[in-house]
């Protein structure tokens, strides 16, 4: 009722409304003088050193992600400089036109008064403002043109989309889990080559003048990419509770493990749809939703218990009895949780349209990959939540909100400027 009542304004005045409070929020964390993590300083320094010359991709200049990411660092250093503040700002700000987007596609394909509300709570929300308000990382331009694709498929606009989701996935490689959805709206297999194409030309572009000045660039970026250690995400966990250090080899070959394994459901999950969505597509994607709930239930299982073993927690009875104690009490709430949600919210008429199908099975997608990922950071959530917001059945919506907790990371905060 209260987003109804905010729509009897005309739409640019709640545009600026959807902006201004989006920007307050995150411009209010540059009171924040410490960062919670260094990606952002990892981010100026790169930009800066490339700017200044120095060789990428070489142990001068180590970079783990696609030259796009090293030329969006280089041109806002050339154009903020070395500000650790300019360059916070200038991501909030791009976090906030990404509220914006989310209103303007519920508004679009919706209603006003979904759009507002999607809109606002992505601008409200406590991820994006801490970790990009404060931490400045990079994910909001990734999130901008992923959600960009997105939204020119729901318009059935396909060149374009494949066009915003390469240049995405020529900054950070999640994006290129939506492109088989492209792929698959268009009926002509020349058309869905030349999709391919453009898709995949914003990252092939993007290598030509880095290999054309370091030849070997491509192997360090491979190789560089297979060597992060498991941190926060299913196989920490894991290694944890199988008594694997996580910074050894065994323990990367398990993240590697637990990777494909969602690879895989990946695979299924489109397999399936190919199968069912002429017949049952709605109960495609419900089934689907349970597979993504059940990965959340161990996710959270691995990353409680793992924690209480790698924190070395102990209530009395030794850190392993104390772990198994933690588990039992776990799996009884996921159970009885999960049960609560499969036959509670999800049985129904959820009156899904072919657009809310376009946004679940993006939102899938980015999901399984999210859960997959051998670091699970608490920014990596914003790849998903706008999708989250977009998803029009509230039972769906909310449940998946529900499962979206995250924790915060880094060096701690202050309230106040200091010195």
């Amino acid at each position: 009722p209260l987003f109804r009542r905010l729509c009897t304004i005309d739409g640019m005045h709640l545009t600026l409304v959807v902006l201004t409070v989006a920007m307050v929020w995150r411009f209010l964390m540059l009171i924040q003088d410490d960062v919670l993590t260094n990606d952002i300083v990892s981010f100026v320094g790169r930009g800066q050193a490339y700017l200044n010359g120095v060789v990428p991709y070489t142990d001068d200049l180590s970079v783990n992600k696609p030259p796009g990411y090293l030329f969006l660092a280089a041109g806002m250093g050339a154009t903020v400089g070395p500000s650790l503040m300019a360059t916070r700002a200038i991501m909030g700000l791009v976090d906030a036109l990404v509220a914006l987007t989310i209103f303007w596609i519920g508004e679009e394909r919706y209603s006003r008064s979904f759009g507002l509300m999607a809109g606002l709570l992505y601008a409200i929300n406590p991820i994006s403002a801490v970790t990009i308000g404060i931490s400045g990382h990079y994910d909001p331009w990734v999130v901008m043109f992923a959600l960009g694709g997105v939204w020119m498929m729901l318009r059935q606009r396909l060149a374009s989309a494949s066009l915003l989701l390469g240049v995405g996935f020529a900054l950070k490689l999640f994006p290129v889990v939506l492109l088989p959805w492209v792929l698959l709206t268009e009926k002509s297999w020349p058309r869905r080559f030349a999709l391919a194409v453009i898709f995949a030309l914003p990252m092939a572009v993007s290598w030509v003048p880095i290999l054309l000045h370091n030849p070997d660039s491509l192997n360090f970026y491979l190789d560089y990419q297979g060597a992060w250690e498991p941190k926060g995400g299913i196989a920490f966990g894991l290694s944890r509770m199988l008594g694997i250090e996580p910074t050894s080899e065994t323990a990367g070959t398990l993240a590697r493990a637990v990777e494909w394994a969602f690879y895989a459901l990946l695979a299924i999950m489109f397999l399936d749809w190919l199968r069912r969505r002429s017949r049952a597509p709605d109960a495609h994607l419900l089934d689907w939703f349970r597979v993504v709930t059940l990965g959340f239930a161990v996710l959270y299982g691995a990353m409680i218990v793992g924690g209480v073993i790698d924190q070395q927690v102990d209530v009395g009875v030794g850190v392993n009895a104390t772990a198994a104690l933690t588990g039992v009490a776990y799996l009884v709430m996921a159970v009885t949780g999960l049960w609560w949600m499969w036959t509670r919210l999800l049985p129904g008429d959820h009156d899904l349209q072919v657009d809310d199908r376009v946004i679940m099975l993006a939102a899938l997608s980015v999901n399984l990959l999210l859960l997959s990922s051998a670091q699970y950071n608490p920014w990596y959530l914003l790849w998903l939540l706008p999708l989250v917001l977009l998803v029009r059945p509230w039972r769906i919506r909310d449940a998946w909100n529900a499962l979206l907790m995250w924790r915060a990371e880094g060096k701690g905060f202050t309230l106040w400027p200091q010195g």
